[in-house]
């Protein structure tokens, strides 16, 4: 890759790729762009419902922060703190719950957090990638463990399309990008989930995990 920077434009905004592998472009843009959609929803709407700030939220700024995320997925406490803080924001908008806690107006609003949010968005692309719905061009291979002839890992028993985890010396990027960050938590769901046929049948199983709590686990 070139010094240039990159940028694939879309309607909605824009994933700029550097050649330093830095996200920071890219997650103030894309904070900066939603909370500039939440501004303009609380100056024009001055009494909102709760439907109707739920159905602005979902559609005018929560694509901003998710727009091409599995390429660019924060991993930094204080990036993914930095983008939640525009739900925190736009949660508190409606008059009948802002004064809950953050995870109390969630459960109201039937929402996850953003970066549960992104770890289903990470899952759902495994899937599609292992299932052969969409095709990469991989650097470096995808390598499934051979778990058949692994009497010493039965944890990892759960499917055939378990992972394994690439090992990374110094290059942070490297260490987080996609297989990795999603292989512990892809080779825990169960058998039933992977086998899915098609993309909707393996959204609607994998919607019935308490993916919440799944993931504070890993």
């Amino acid at each position: 890759m070139t010094n240039k920077l990159f940028q694939e434009e879309h309607p909605i905004s824009s994933v700029f790729i550097s050649n330093d592998l830095k996200w920071s472009v890219q997650i103030n843009s894309a904070i900066s762009k939603a909370n500039q959609a939440l501004g303009l929803i609380k100056r024009t709407f001055k009494f909102p419902n709760e439907d109707s700030i739920f159905k602005l939220y979902k559609a005018f700024v929560r694509p901003h922060l998710e727009y091409g995320v599995v390429l660019w997925r924060p991993h930094w406490k204080k990036d993914i703190k930095a983008i939640e803080s525009v739900q925190r924001r736009a949660t508190k908008l409606i008059p009948t719950i802002n004064r809950l806690k953050y995870t109390e107006r969630l459960k109201k609003l039937n929402l996850t957090t953003l970066e549960t949010r992104r770890l289903r968005g990470d899952i759902i692309q495994m899937f599609k990638i292992v299932k052969g719905f969409d095709e990469v061009n991989w650097f470096n291979n995808v390598v499934f463990k051979n778990i058949g002839s692994d009497s010493t890992a039965p944890q990892l028993r759960s499917h055939e399309f378990v992972v394994e985890r690439q090992l990374v010396k110094n290059c942070d990027q490297r260490h987080n990008f996609f297989i990795n960050r999603v292989s512990t938590f892809w080779n825990r769901l169960p058998k039933d989930v992977v086998n899915s046929t098609d993309i909707n049948s393996f959204k609607n199983k994998f919607d019935k995990l308490n993916l919440e709590s799944y993931y504070r686990e890993l």
